[in-house]
């Protein structure tokens, strides 16, 4: 019997709806936040994300009808469908269902079995925030897809790797392997460095006397085909200039002595001293200095500001708010890919009500807005559902 919460109440009887009859597996996947690591990680570098609370539901059953029927409750139950005994193609009408495409697109290039379903998927994932709902989306339906027609064990891992694939040569956003694996592999009260390079992760305890606290801007963002593709071009033309294979091979030394310049030139040196904050960062939760970590987290957002040139004029002034509440006992800056989405802030337990009560005041001007808090959590979970007696 699966643990009973308002969201996968919600898949359950959108299903119940829908299709007449109750799934065969539910599979909760997270979002992330990172804590520190922006943009290094298609540069072969290292990130130190966690999975949150907001989280993706799938229902998922066997429909013996050869296409994969998908609704949608949080787009207001809106329902696609593509056929699974031929290539997948994107669809022009409903975008979203990309993201369900492109991992049955993965499956059928691994020759991994597949079949026809019925699919139901909700989420407390905001979108276009900064915390993976793409992710967790592509995650949990590959292991939705895994658990219903394999009979082997698929790694969480592997499949994080299928996600990040589906997201770049199906939906055409050239992310690294950060937000899959974060979500797919996840542990709770840790924080997961990851060397992008080998997809090799460590885990880094959070210590029990903080906090994450997480605000939305409220300013949605889209990446694919805008300006995340092109920071990534961009990083790719200092390598040239660099004769490196990947910013992970340069040294601030290397770029001081380079003949890089303009663009070029502020990307690369954000990427190499992040790669740099992010070591210590790791270090810095492990000894439980949160302080330190504060510190780096600060300095990260000045260079995503100032060298990335990713942040926004909101997200600037969300990041100052925190940063003058929580003072010397932690840190804040923009998480996520940029222009828009989400701040992550640490700090100590004790401050919590005090600082979301600055950010109510003086930011979202006593208005609602989206504040998550707490510890980082479990990833990829697969459950088989039983109808209640």
């Amino acid at each position: 019997m699966t643990v009973k919460s308002p969201l996968t109440e919600t898949a359950i009887s959108a299903y119940r709806q829908y299709f007449e009859k109750s799934p065969e597996f539910l599979v909760r996947a997270p979002g992330r936040v990172n804590l520190i690591g922006e943009h290094t990680d298609y540069n072969n570098g290292f990130v130190l994300p966690c999975a949150i609370s907001a989280h993706t539901i799938i229902a998922i059953g066997r429909n013996n009808r050869d296409v994969v029927d998908i609704v949608a409750c949080d787009l207001e139950d809106a329902r696609e469908a593509f056929p699974t005994k031929i290539p997948v193609t994107r669809s022009a009408s409903n975008p979203w269902s990309d993201y369900f495409r492109g991992v049955f697109s993965e499956f059928q290039s691994e020759k991994l079995p597949t079949g026809g379903v019925n699919v139901v998927v909700a989420s407390s994932i905001p979108h276009g925030a900064g915390l993976s709902s793409s992710a967790a989306l592509e995650v949990g339906f590959a292991a939705a897809l895994a658990e219903t027609f394999s009979d082997q064990n698929i790694a969480h891992s592997r499949l994080a790797r299928i996600a990040q694939r589906a997201e770049n040569d199906f939906v055409g956003l050239q992310c690294g392997i950060m937000d899959q694996l974060a979500s797919a592999c996840g542990i709770e009260n840790h924080a997961l460095l990851i060397d992008c390079m080998t997809n090799a992760f460590e885990r880094k305890r959070f210590p029990d006397n903080v906090s994450l606290m997480i605000v939305h801007s409220g300013v949605k963002h889209t990446h694919v085909g805008g300006e995340y593709n092109q920071r990534r071009k961009q990083c790719e033309q200092a390598c040239a200039i660099l004769e490196v294979d990947s910013l992970r091979q340069a040294s601030m030394c290397d770029i001081e002595n380079s003949k890089l310049s303009g663009d070029a030139l502020k990307r690369a040196r954000h990427v190499v001293s992040e790669n740099q904050r992010t070591l210590e960062a790791a270090d810095a939760l492990e000894r439980g200095e949160h302080k330190r970590l504060g510190e780096l987290m600060n300095a990260s957002h000045v260079s995503m500001r100032d060298d990335f040139e990713i942040t926004t004029p909101e997200i600037d002034e969300l990041v100052s708010i925190l940063q003058a509440e929580i003072g010397q006992e932690g840190g804040a800056r923009m998480t996520g890919g940029g222009f828009g989405g989400c701040v992550v802030a640490i700090l100590p337990n004790a401050i919590s009500t005090r600082v979301r009560s600055a950010v109510i005041r003086d930011y979202f001007k006593g208005q609602h807005g989206i504040i998550l808090e707490g510890k980082p959590e479990a990833g990829l979970s697969v459950t088989q559902y039983s109808s209640p007696l």
